[in-house]
């Protein structure tokens, strides 16, 4: 067993009497090497063990190894400089991975709910298999550790295309929209390169005693925090304007985004709301004025 593993089983011991299960459909973070950037709503958090996540929920690592549990019964590792997007819809649990390592490993049960993982040029349904999943610059690898691994080629437009299934200890690779490679043996370069907590299998570190421990507030965010994810391709960037519009109302915020992200139909769309807000507030803000009560002359 690698060192990292053990350092898990030591930690999941110490931790149980602390740390809660997560609900079904709901993930906890019960292991951080360092502390995780998390973004929720239009808050920059740091978040470490006993987090629990959400719904929208946009978390990336630095250079440490996270591991989650509990998010759709699954128990799952994000590598070092990771940027994973959390979203729930009923049973459905998807995350799409912009970048970095992620390694599944389902609850041994046939009751567990559906998790989807989705890449610009990939989609997943990772409910039945333990699969390593790296995301690199125009390139997805899939590796299957046990059980069949389904997947479906994305279009530039996001549409489903051509369908394959991995096997046990099969690998596959996709570069840009170039086709699903033949499934083989899994390359050098990929087996070096991955983080070594991922060669063994993860530890569960939840326990049966209440522990949420709650994010801590950093700021709110600024562009550069949310630049990549608002032009990430795949994403519903309508979704992801709306969601960070109150930042307009900071004047830093609302010129990078000019800059940035203008003639985008998204971003103009929210800053004519933005704009068409002025009038009616400066018309409420006089009429509020103009009734309080004028000082006297001294």
């Amino acid at each position: 067993m690698k060192q990292f593993s053990v350092f898990l089983l030591i930690a999941g011991l110490l931790q149980a009497p602390s740390l809660l299960a997560a609900p079904s459909g709901q993930g906890v973070i019960t292991f951080a090497e360092k502390p995780l950037r998390l973004i929720r709503t239009t808050v920059l958090y740091s978040a470490s063990s006993g987090t629990r996540l959400q719904s929208g929920d946009l978390i990336e690592s630095d250079q440490s190894v996270t591991q989650i549990e509990g998010l759709a019964t699954s128990t799952l590792a994000l590598g070092p400089e990771t940027r994973v997007e959390i979203y729930c819809n009923g049973a459905v649990t998807t995350l799409h991975i912009l970048q970095g390592w992620l390694k599944v490993q389902p609850a041994p049960s046939t009751a567990a709910d559906s998790l989807d993982i989705d890449t610009r040029t990939l989609h997943l349904d990772v409910s039945r298999s333990a699969s390593v999943i790296h995301v690199g610059n125009n390139l997805v690898e899939v590796f299957v550790e046990s059980g069949t691994q389904p997947l479906v080629e994305l279009d530039k437009r996001g549409q489903a295309g051509r369908k394959s299934v991995l096997s046990r200890e099969q690998y596959s690779q996709r570069k840009g929209d170039e086709p699903l490679q033949p499934a083989g043996r899994p390359p050098g370069s990929f087996i070096s390169a991955m983080p070594n907590a991922f060669f063994d299998p993860l530890v569960l570190l939840s326990g049966k005693s209440v522990a949420n421990v709650s994010p801590k507030k950093i700021r709110d965010v600024d562009f550069e925090d949310i630049a990549l994810w608002l032009r990430a391709p795949g994403l519903n960037r309508a979704g992801l304007a709306t969601r960070f519009s109150p930042r307009l109302a900071n004047p830093t915020f609302r010129k990078t985004v000019i800059r940035e992200m203008g003639g985008s139909l998204e971003w103009e769309t929210e800053l004519y709301r933005f704009e068409s807000k002025g009038p009616a507030v400066k018309k409420t803000a006089g009429a509020v004025s103009s009734n309080l009560p004028r000082p006297k002359e001294v």
